[in-house]
């Protein structure tokens, strides 16, 4: 079971909601909960005895507030015991229910060190949306509309796409759309018939998952998932019978959901992204992560014209309300973002920081890469890799 998971039973469930529902009221009028902490959640599941359950920081946030209000309610109980008895009674649900979520708090980051070691884990981010995490390193995303559900990326072919998103999507129609032809993105195309993919990184999607490939990608990214007990499974990456191409402007309805496509040459040639204006979800591949991207591969466009996809990009930021990277690594979270999301910010960081290195203004340091002669920039939030010779 995914770890970001965790059981109430239903009697648990509803004092939860009860006390939340005290909380609320008597909290509503006396403070405003920031916008940043509304967005941070912990999803739980139950095991059959009890409904979903979604347990959020605000919901702490609001308790230990509580707590404090009816603390000085309570110590006036004497004073007027029948005008505080319903306080007296709140407040000891209220100490209750948050020994209990502290509890269970402590209990599911436990459960988060634990699961870097499981080979991938689903975890919910927004209603109808969750990310598949392939050994704490690559992320898919499914989508779920009200008609249609999408993939976006299989990741390295380890993990069972169709039967996890069938059971977070039901039956319906699947769409599969890779981020770009790389393949730690594309290696479990061969388990759908049909695969979308950016029109310029099409020739990369056809190329067959050889034994030496294999080896190369166990060693540079499952290797640690090894050395820490882990087992892989037969594995049989390979392309899908058929690949379709989308270029700028096409769009996939799902069904009250609308994801449309952005293409962003930069990674590679074929990068894209895929953008939810109503929802303001940003899907960008590895155009920009956490950590240094790569700009300096044999197939990755020249700088400037990766600087002009992230500008595109940047143009959006105040209609983005989250940006969703195709990796995430916990220990290279410095900042402690909440997992697979990254701020709107970030987009202008790129652009601006990339731009710079353009302009000559950044000159990077020495990033060695394969022999190449390679040079990094950091900025703020991740970097970007780039050949001093293929500036454009």
């Amino acid at each position: 079971m995914p770890l970001c998971f965790c059981e109430w039973g239903e009697s648990r469930w509803e004092e939860s909601r009860e006390i939340q529902r005290i909380a609320l009221n008597l909290s509503n009028k006396r403070t405003k909960t920031p916008k940043s902490f509304q967005k941070s959640t912990i999803l739980t599941e139950s095991n059959g005895d009890g409904p979903k359950v979604l347990i959020n920081h605000v919901s702490i946030i609001i308790i230990v507030l509580t707590g404090h209000y009816l603390h000085k309610k309570y110590s006036n109980f004497q004073k007027d015991k029948v005008e505080n008895e319903d306080l007296l009674f709140a407040w000891a649900k209220t100490k209750t229910c948050f020994q209990r979520v502290a509890a269970k708090w402590v209990g599911i980051l436990h459960e988060r060190e634990e699961a870097r070691m499981e080979l991938y884990r689903v975890i919910p981010l927004r209603e109808n949306l969750w990310a598949i995490s392939e050994v704490g390193k690559t992320v898919m995303y499914v989508v779920n509309g009200e008609k249609k559900a999408l993939l976006l990326d299989t990741g390295f072919g380890m993990v069972p796409l169709r039967q996890v998103a069938s059971q977070l999507c039901g039956e319906k129609p699947l769409l599969v759309v890779n981020s770009h032809g790389h393949l730690d993105h594309n290696s479990g195309n061969n388990q759908f018939d049909s695969v979308y993919v950016g029109r310029y990184d099409e020739p990369d999607s056809h190329e067959p998952v050889t034994e030496a490939v294999k080896e190369r990608i166990s060693k540079d990214f499952y290797q640690e998932f090894l050395d820490a007990g882990g087992t892989l499974p037969p594995w049989n990456p390979g392309p899908a019978p058929h690949i379709a191409t989308v270029k700028e402007g096409d769009v996939f309805d799902l069904g009250g959901i609308v994801l449309e496509v952005l293409e962003c040459p930069g990674h590679s040639l074929g990068s894209i992204a895929l953008f939810e204006r109503k929802l303001g979800w940003l899907f960008t591949g590895d155009l920009i992560l956490t950590w240094e991207v790569w700009g300096q591969l044999p197939r990755s466009s020249t700088l400037r014209v990766y600087g002009e996809s992230l500008r595109k990009l940047a143009d959006l930021e105040k209609q983005v309300t989250t940006v969703f990277p195709a990796h995430w690594e916990e220990k290279r979270n410095p900042l402690k973002l909440l997992e697979c999301q990254l701020p709107p910010q970030v987009l202008s960081l790129y652009a601006e920081g990339t731009e710079k290195i353009v302009r000559g203004e950044d000159q990077g340091v020495p990033y060695p890469f394969r022999g190449m002669d390679a040079r990094c920039s950091y900025f703020e939030i991740g970097g970007m890799v780039f050949d001093p010779m293929r500036i454009g």
